[in-house]
């Protein structure tokens, strides 16, 4: 609704700023809601500079070893599932499956013509915007340079 509202009554052409910590199962799903919700996405970026703000706390990333956890959804009631955190194993697998869901969500934002732009829990964020926007000013600074 919030990107459909953004692509109908914004008409000018505008930096949106996304800031999310992405876990939207949408954006990876494959189904007709998942479907949905990135081409909502990629139309407003088709019209818009969008860059997605990732809110990450790099303590997601890797499973501390502190035993059998019960885990919960809040999404879905009732269920939970338990977790051995102590199995070097099980750990390995929590952090390939991090950095694959990761890279598949970068790529499929990518691919969708929007930027993305990591913020780590445990850094700066005003420090990491600006070097970000010094970056992007120079590469397109570069870009117009080098167009004929």
């Amino acid at each position: 609704p919030v990107l459909t509202a953004l692509r109908e009554r914004v008409q000018r052409r505008a930096i949106v700023f996304l800031l999310s910590d992405l876990r939207d199962e949408a954006l990876l799903a494959s189904d007709t809601a998942g479907r949905r919700t990135r081409a909502a996405l990629a139309a407003v970026a088709r019209r818009h500079d969008v860059v997605a703000g990732w809110i990450r706390d790099p303590r997601e990333a890797a499973l501390p070893a502190v035993g059998s956890l019960r885990l919960a959804d809040p999404e879905a009631p009732g269920q939970s599932w338990l977790l051995r955190s102590s199995s070097r194993r099980t750990r390995e697998r929590y952090a390939l499956a991090a950095k694959a869901f990761g890279s598949t969500l970068v790529r499929r934002l990518q691919n969708d013509g929007v930027e993305v732009l990591p913020l780590a829990t445990d850094a700066d964020p005003l420090r990491t915007l600006g070097r970000f926007f010094v970056r992007r000013t120079a590469t397109r600074a570069l870009g117009r340079a080098l167009r004929p």
